[in-house]
Parts: C-alpha cells; sequence; structure tokens
C-alpha cells in the first residue's frame, strides 16, 4: 500500500493511523465514493479473487468455465469512467461485443448461451488518475457497500470476481461503479447457469417368449439391462385378448390364457443411464 500511502495527506493518515480495524484505516486511506459517504467494507484488495455468493441469485448452478475472452475494454471506446460514475455492461446474449470494446464475435459462444446467473470475470484497471476503487454489481439493483477492487495511481491492476447478473429482459447485466478516473476491463472466463434437464438414453432389451397352453398360466423372465444402464420399466405383451396380465413388474410378465388355444406371452425390459455415464 505505499502508494496509498504516498498519496494521503497528513490528515487522512493521522486517521488511518488512529483507526482501529483494517476496514476503518481503508476508508481512511481510499476516498470517499460518488455519494458522499465513505466506503462500507472492502471484499478484497487489488490482484486477488473477489466473489458475490452466487447462491444470491440462485441454488444449485452450474460452472462452465470458458477461454477467456473480452467482453469490454473503454480503452477502445474512448469512455474511461469517470469519478462517481458508473457503466453498464451487457454480458449474455451478445452476438458481437465490439460496441463494448471486446471481442467482435461472441466469444466463443458465451453471448449465445443465453441468460446466466453469474458470471466469472478477470476486471483490470487501467491508468487510474488516483487512488479509489471500483464495484462490480447486477444491473439495475442498488450498489452495495463491498468493494470488488481497491486500484493505486497510475497502476495497472487486476482481481478475478464473481459478478451476480441481472437476469430481467433489460439492456444490460452487469454494472461498474469507479470511485476515481480509470479505464476498465473485463475478460469472462466462465459463467454460472442453472441445470438444464439431460434426456435419458433409453434402449427395450430383446423379448423372452413363452408359449401358454389354454388355461394354463406363465411367466415371462425378460432379457437383464446391460451394465450401466437401470430398468425404467417392464414391457407385457400376449398374443391373445383372452391371455389377461396377473403381474408385470421387475421384468417378470406373468399371464393366464383364458383361451381355447396357445398363445405367446412376451416380456422386454426398458433401461436407460444418463447420456455419457
Amino acid at each position: 500500500m505505499g502508494g496509498v500511502f504516498a498519496d494521503s495527506d497528513l490528515d487522512a493518515l493521522q486517521a488511518a493511523v488512529d483507526a482501529r480495524s483494517l476496514d476503518g484505516m481503508i476508508r481512511a486511506l481510499v476516498p470517499a465514493s460518488g455519494n458522499g459517504t465513505a466506503i462500507g467494507g472492502v471484499s478484497a484488495l487489488a490482484g486477488t479473487l473477489s466473489a458475490q455468493n452466487p447462491a444470491s441469485v440462485g441454488a444449485e448452478l452450474v460452472y462452465v468455465p470458458v477461454t477467456p475472452c473480452r467482453i469490454f475494454d473503454t480503452r477502445v471506446t474512448g469512455e474511461i469512467l469517470t469519478s462517481g460514475s458508473t457503466r453498464d455492461f451487457d454480458v449474455t446474449g451478445v452476438s458481437s461485443y465490439a460496441l463494448q470494446g471486446g471481442d467482435a464475435g461472441d466469444c466463443n459462444g458465451v453471448g449465445a448461451v443465453g441468460a446466466f446467473a453469474a458470471a466469472a470475470i478477470s476486471l483490470s484497471v487501467a491508468t487510474p488518475a488516483r487512488r479509489g476503487f471500483i464495484t462490480a454489481y447486477p444491473f439495475g439493483t442498488t450498489r452495495p457497500q463491498a468493494v470488488t477492487m481497491v486500484y493505486n495511481r497510475g497502476v495497472r491492476d487486476t482481481t478475478l470476481s464473481i459478478v451476480a447478473l441481472d437476469q430481467d429482459a433489460s439492456a444490460a447485466d452487469m454494472s461498474i461503479y469507479s470511485a476515481s478516473d480509470t479505464h476498465v476491463v473485463g475478460d469472462i472466463v466462465g459463467y454460472f447457469i442453472k441445470p438444464r434437464p439431460i434426456a435419458l438414453e433409453c434402449i427395450e432389451t430383446g423379448q423372452t417368449v413363452e408359449v401358454a397352453d389354454p388355461g394354463v398360466a406363465r411367466n415371462a423372465i425378460a432379457p437383464a439391462c446391460a451394465t450401466g444402464f437401470t430398468q425404467t420399466a417392464t414391457n407385457c405383451q400376449s398374443s391373445s385378448w383372452q391371455m389377461p396380465f396377473v403381474y408385470m413388474s421387475n421384468g417378470i410378465c406373468s399371464a393366464q390364457n383364458n383361451g381355447e388355444s396357445a398363445a405367446n406371452l412376451r416380456a422386454s425390459r426398458t433401461c436407460c443411464r444418463v447420456p455419457g455415464g
């Protein structure tokens, strides 16, 4: 934090010395936010991992890692984040990130996935005008007191942050607030999405055929499921309307032939597995 001490005036340094906690010292050394109130708490310093709990946007999310890809860069667009300002960015449902200074396509399919709950983004600041901080949070929500990254004047810093996204049909997904003038760069490295149903892979075994003479009850036991498959149904067939089933479960079909001629009793199983299992 040498750069912070060098940039601070004597009153700020004295306040930091008198502080009773690390948060208090940081509040004394880092400038106030745009609404005139001090920073409420710091979630991470520059160069470390900060995370907003993905559980706050939905339980049982699945993380999907992706090849790092740039989704915004204010140096390219020439629109620096000024002190106390907020910039909104698209993350999902994007065919090209070029308008935000990012990839000319959809970042290898990220933009085509559809809405997802949160994104893992490598956030960088470039050429900050003075010490400050940024906060990344869902678009359309109240900016939290937590800080995503603290930065120093003239120093390029990077942090990996898990940012919850707005999932409504809005024009943007996330917002970034900056306490001082700085450029911001965002590279997506993964995203969190709700699990999607996977269709089962199902097959039917061969049939076991038993011949029942008139007045005779027979049992037909279907072939077992192949290794890796689980039985989901027992299938029973008879060749006569006069041969009602009395039992059909666990691959076993039982029936009595009430007709006047021999009839066939057939049994098979439906067996399923999760694809790739």
